[in-house]
């Protein structure tokens, strides 16, 4: 038995773990966290057994599985469940791997947790799973050994999000899909593009799908457009019809919105705090990048892309196409069969 833990499941995981449950004959199981957004059907679209957990349960693996798995993904090593489910596992002799979706970042914490990794970490793991560039420079950064780490944690589903018509033909929009919060940045986000709408004069709308405490303090403004959340078979024609697509926020690992939009062909403005801009954004020519804590940065961004040719609209639609199919759902099955 193969079995994914997962910290507030959500849908492109489930359908990443239905590839895999496609590619193999041993079971498949999950268990997992509920996530904090309203997705629906799960269970079904997983295709496998999926075990929903409190964090605070105190259940044992062999109570809630009847087996113990050969092999068991965990996130991370700070939750105490899922700790107490990795040691069941290698004391029956099974393998764990630490799921790791951190950024490659140099600061005084990141030393002391590398020192920590090395020192007690690593000896806890068979292996550890990260989505691709920055988070394999961050496992170097921290001493394992490459034969320990494995790229293609996280993908979309490239059959649920394609390409939509050229962009010069998609309506000036702009998309936003995330949480309405402070770490999302996007009350920022609201100010900066009203600006760069009035610099550029050219009548662009803003779309933004989501929910969160900072719902009620966005601008009411008719430039400015706001869903409720919407599920994942819904957004995809949302980034089919835009032209551009923006994440601002002050930090985010690896926000899989990214590969969203640019399976979509749409171009990408990103903040240089997202993972994985370095996957999904070729500086200049799908998108530009800015700071998230400078206003300016972003409407200099914004202006950018609302100012570009019909020529460069086109070279950027297929760049971004280019760099959202190197990693697919079958990114994610083949790295799980390299540590199973």
């Amino acid at each position: 038995m193969i079995c994914f833990s997962w910290l507030g499941f959500p849908q492109y995981g489930a359908r990443c773990v239905r590839a895999f449950v496609r590619s193999t004959n041993e079971k498949v199981v999950v268990i997992a966290s509920r996530p904090d957004v309203p997705v629906k059907g799960m269970e079904e679209i997983s295709e496998c057994d999926v075990h929903w957990v409190g964090l605070n349960d105190s259940v044992s693996l062999k109570e809630l599985l009847g087996e113990m798995p050969r092999v068991l993904t965990v996130p991370g090593w700070k939750f105490p469940l899922f700790n107490r489910f990795r040691d069941e596992v290698r004391a029956n002799g099974g393998k764990v791997i630490s799921a790791i979706d951190n950024n490659y970042v140099v600061s005084l914490k990141e030393i002391v947790k590398g020192i920590l990794v090395r020192l007690i970490y690593e000896k806890k793991y068979d292996g550890f799973w990260v989505p691709s560039v920055s988070g394999h420079k961050l496992m170097r950064f921290y001493g394992i050994p490459e034969e320990k780490i494995f790229t293609g944690l996280y993908s979309v589903d490239n059959t649920l999000f394609r390409n939509g018509a050229p962009l010069p033909e998609r309506d000036k929009r702009l998309l936003f899909v995330g949480q309405f919060i402070d770490r999302k940045n996007v009350l920022r986000l609201c100010q900066a593009f009203l600006k760069a709408n009035e610099i550029a004069g050219q009548g662009w709308k803003l779309e933004m799908c989501g929910c969160g405490p900072l719902k009620a303090a966005l601008p009411n403004n008719p430039s400015i457009i706001v869903h409720d959340f919407v599920q994942p078979e819904e957004v995809a024609g949302l980034y089919q019809k835009a032209r551009a697509f923006i994440i601002p926020s002050k930090e985010d690992h690896w926000p899989l919105v990214m590969h969203e939009a640019v399976l979509s062909g749409c171009l990408l403005l990103t903040s240089n705090r997202c993972g994985d801009k370095f996957d999904f954004l070729d500086e200049g020519i799908n998108g530009c990048s800015f700071s998230p804590f400078s206003t300016n940065q972003m409407i200099d961004a914004i202006v950018r892309i609302m100012q570009m040719s019909d020529d460069e609209l086109l070279v950027a639609q297929q760049r971004s196409l280019e760099l959202g199919h190197r990693i697919s759902l079958q990114t994610f099955v083949d790295s799980v069969k390299k540590f199973t």
